[in-house]
């Protein structure tokens, strides 16, 4: 068997790593313009396509961070919703808490001033009876002291009474009016009604109308007054009860507060059981009772 042949290997060999780079080296010294260019362009083309997916990567990168931040400022913001929400809430409640004591203090206003209307008013009535209370105590009071027949009761002599006027107030009684009458009637009647309108002409002999006059504190002053002449058979009715004699008066006047008053007086003569059937004169030295009406002052 032979063996092969031997191929001459050259004499200082080059390096195997070498080879390609010389290799394309010699290629591209071989290349045309045009192919060289072409070589040039896809290079670029290599260079841009690495910058792309380089860019890619980054945008990628970018958007992945930007999610993420995204996310967090979404958890953030729902956050801050929430926490907004919890402040408006608070605020509801702030507001509501300031409706309640705005309409406390207005209850509390409501009730200072109700209470200060009825403290006024009290006050007021306090004063307005403090006011009435001084003027009776310091007004004239003018009333009838006594009241009495004079002399005796007999045929052909007027009946003759007299009312004695007292102011025992601590003021002056200014205007002073007064009026008596003496009259005899069958029969008892209301001298209440009777005085509106009196037979007896209001002067003497029948009534005696005093002008007006002024009647100081603690003054006295004598009111008198006359009937008609009774006849013999009028003073027997009278001894008799058969006819009932009546002074019955009135007294008006101002006091210093500029306030008017009235005073009605009436009497009745009863005259005594124990006279004679055939006494002539019936004594009236007794006082008068009281009537039963016409007797009060304001």
């Amino acid at each position: 068997m032979s063996l092969p042949p031997e191929v001459p290997q050259p004499v200082n060999r080059p390096n195997a790593e070498a080879e390609p780079v010389n290799q394309l080296q010699k290629i591209e010294r071989e290349m045309t313009g045009f192919e060289r260019a072409t070589l040039r362009w896809a290079k670029v083309a290599v260079i841009m396509s690495a910058l792309a997916a380089l860019f890619v990567c980054l945008q990628w990168w970018e958007m992945h961070q930007g999610g993420a931040d995204t996310h967090t400022l979404a958890q953030a913001a729902d956050t801050q919703a929430k926490k907004m929400t919890d402040m408006s809430t608070a605020a509801d409640k702030i507001r509501q808490a300031a409706e309640d004591m705005v309409t406390q203090d207005r209850r509390i206003a409501d009730n200072a001033q109700k209470a200060l209307d009825a403290s006024s008013k009290q006050s007021k009535a306090s004063l307005d009876a403090s006011i009435v209370s001084s003027r009776l105590e310091q007004r004239a009071w003018v009333g009838v002291t006594d009241l009495h027949l004079v002399g005796t009761i007999e045929a052909g002599k007027p009946i003759s009474a007299v009312a004695v006027l007292n102011n025992t107030g601590r003021t002056i009684a200014r205007d002073v009016r007064s009026v008596l009458v003496v009259h005899t009637s069958l029969g008892p009647i209301d001298i209440e009604e009777y005085s509106k309108h009196p037979d007896e002409p209001m002067g003497e002999p029948f009534g005696l109308k005093q002008g007006v006059f002024n009647l100081f504190p603690n003054q006295i002053m004598n009111l008198p007054a006359q009937s008609g002449v009774p006849d013999a058979e009028a003073v027997e009715a009278i001894r008799t009860r058969i006819r009932i004699l009546y002074a019955f008066g009135q007294v008006s006047y101002m006091d210093v507060f500029s306030r008017h008053h009235i005073t009605n007086f009436c009497g009745v003569y009863t005259p005594p059981t124990y006279l004679a059937a055939t006494a002539t004169a019936v004594p009236s030295d007794a006082r008068l009772g009281t009537c039963s009406t016409h007797n009060y002052a304001d």
